[in-house]
């Protein structure tokens, strides 16, 4: 064993064993060392196996109301590098979200104000940021998918009553028979007896 230096303050000997770790690195020899050196486990790699233990000790586990503000708290104000955005961005893209984890989301959300703050700093973040053309198709397949859905919760199935076909909304009979769908509507509340002498009701 062969001492470097001593008497050494702690910061210079922190920065002395970065140093010297890097140089053997650098000339190709094999260190006992896992981490860059100095203080904290900073370049420590993992092995596959380790990450996976530690998932299943955690999966499933509760956090406490107290363990997730210390959480909250260490990583507010924190601004995530480049490098981190895209790696999350990269690990979360195709997943699909299962529809327990949409409803969840959605009864979180539900009935939240976001503030007049907020909404600024989402309009800064996003101002000037260009946009994928896969970003777009994503936005828009989002918006298809949240009209599908508000059309599904308000459109009434139609009964024609002189031809017995029942037709899955107001557009689709108005488009199958050629008649406004205003005036079919009118004689399903009651408003006119006949549109194009036809008779029709709502299916309840």
């Amino acid at each position: 064993m062969e001492i470097v230096a001593d008497n050494l303050s702690e910061p210079y000997a922190f920065s002395l064993e970065r140093s010297l770790i890097f140089a053997y690195r650098s000339a190709g020899l094999k260190l006992a060392n896992l981490t860059d050196g100095g203080e904290g486990p900073s370049g420590h790699v993992p092995s596959p196996e380790t990450i996976a233990k530690r998932a299943a000790k955690n999966k499933g586990q509760k956090r406490s109301d107290e363990f997730r503000e210390r959480m909250s708290l260490m990583t507010r104000g924190k601004k995530k590098s480049p490098e981190h955005i895209l790696a999350l961005s990269q690990s979360r893209k195709g997943k699909s979200l299962s529809q327990a984890h949409r409803e969840k989301l959605s009864k979180a959300l539900k009935g939240r104000v976001v503030t007049d703050d907020h909404k600024r700093k989402i309009s800064e973040a996003n101002t000037g940021r260009p946009q994928t053309g896969e970003y777009r198709e994503n936005n828009v397949m989002a918006c298809l998918s949240r009209l599908e859905s508000m059309f599904e919760k308000t459109r009434k199935p139609v009964t024609c009553i002189e031809t017995g076909e029942t037709f899955i909304s107001l557009a689709e009979a108005a488009k199958s028979l050629g008649i406004q769908r205003s005036s079919i509507n009118h004689v399903c509340l009651g408003k006119r007896k006949r549109a194009g002498g036809l008779t029709f009701s709502y299916v309840v």
